[in-house]
């Protein structure tokens, strides 16, 4: 990373205070003799000289020197992966090490987080500060994440977290700090492993109680993806058949690719659901906004939206199990009522058979 990347990127840490600091960033990538004291200069008495290198070699002395000044959290965006034929390795070592001291570790081979609702900034590169939203997305891919929350202007989100190799803090970790936060209303999820699976099946289930969904990209499921991910973050993925039934059991929606986890806005209840709750499922979802009238358009007529969704799912749970699927489609909002266009009912096996009641 370049000298002129890391102020921009101090640029962006200044500007998330919401204070007046001014910062000069250079046009050169090296600051020798005149343009360095130039610089010192511009900052005047508040200059702190920041030490921005990295030791060569790839060893622990960085997270060491850490520990040894106090600090309790660090970010590590390398891969530590070094094969210098000393046991047990690199990362093993540094895990180790965290552990001992009882310091946490957003990484390695992340690319940091980012939380949007305390305004708390630790990333690779990165661009401008952005408002804080209800979205919470956690990948296990530094490029994943800088995709997903550099591309999609719809989302916004109020914690984005690259975990990467998870040293010490892994997906359920930052899952149960998103649903302590008042402003988390999803969780999006791009994982390749499971490392913590007691933790993961505990946040799953308090995530359920509390009505928040999760939409979850997991890789693995061929063996070239399997492959990819052992090469990637040393993940083992795992048997995906397992994964499939956690995720069932817990209501979590499972995504094939990126792409549809970013389209998938879905909100989760069971029948039968009153008004009210209606009401509050169609609150959640990240179009929301969009409904109650954009670029001059008037606002759509939400109150009936919320009866019909009422009134179906009286009718769903009436009938039971004597249903397979339903799917009603398109659903056409105005400004005065709602109108369901089309729909499709399948009967359940039983209910086909000519003596069943």
């Amino acid at each position: 990373m370049s000298l002129k990347t890391r102020f921009a990127n101090l640029a962006n840490i200044l500007d998330e205070k919401g204070q007046s600091e001014h910062v000069l960033v250079m046009g050169s990538p090296v600051l020798v003799g005149d343009d360095w004291d130039r610089l010192r200069a511009y900052f005047g008495d508040a200059v702190a000289d920041i030490d921005c290198t990295f030791p060569v070699g790839g060893d622990a002395s960085a997270l060491r020197d850490a520990i040894a000044a106090g600090a309790k959290a660090a970010t590590i965006f390398g891969s530590g992966l070094l094969d210098d034929g000393v046991e047990p390795p690199l990362l093993e070592r540094m895990r180790a090490m965290a552990h001992r001291a009882g310091i946490l570790i957003c990484g390695g081979n992340g690319s940091g987080f980012y939380n949007h609702a305390d305004r708390v900034r630790c990333q690779m590169g990165g661009g401008p500060a952005a408002p804080a939203g209800s979205v919470t997305f956690i990948a296990q891919s530094g490029s994943i994440t800088a995709a997903v929350c550099g591309n999609d202007g719809r989302l916004q989100f109020n914690l984005a977290v690259s975990s990467g190799q998870e040293i010490t803090t892994d997906v359920s970790d930052y899952m149960d700090f998103a649903l302590g936060m008042e402003s988390t209303r999803a969780i999006g999820l791009f994982i390749e492993t499971i490392r913590n699976p007691d933790g993961f099946i505990r946040v799953l289930r308090r995530a359920a109680a509390m009505d928040i969904p999760i939409v979850v990209n997991k890789v693995g499921r061929s063996e070239a993806s399997q492959r990819f991910a052992v090469s990637h973050s040393g993940a083992l993925t795992g048997n995906d058949a397992v994964h499939d039934a956690v995720f069932a059991h817990y209501g979590v929606m499972r995504v094939d690719d990126p792409d549809e986890l970013l389209l998938r806005d879905t909100r989760l209840a069971l029948p039968p659901l009153d008004r009210a709750a209606a009401r509050r499922l169609i609150d959640g979802l990240a179009i929301r906004p969009i409904l109650d009238g954009v670029r001059g358009r008037p606002a759509l007529d939400v109150d009936a939206l919320a009866d019909a969704f009422a009134h179906f799912s009286v009718m769903i749970a009436a009938l039971g199990g004597s249903l397979a699927e339903v799917d009603v489609n398109p659903i056409i909002l105005g400004t005065r009522g709602v109108v369901a266009v089309d729909g499709l009912i399948i009967p359940a096996a039983d209910a086909r058979r000519p003596n069943s009641q």
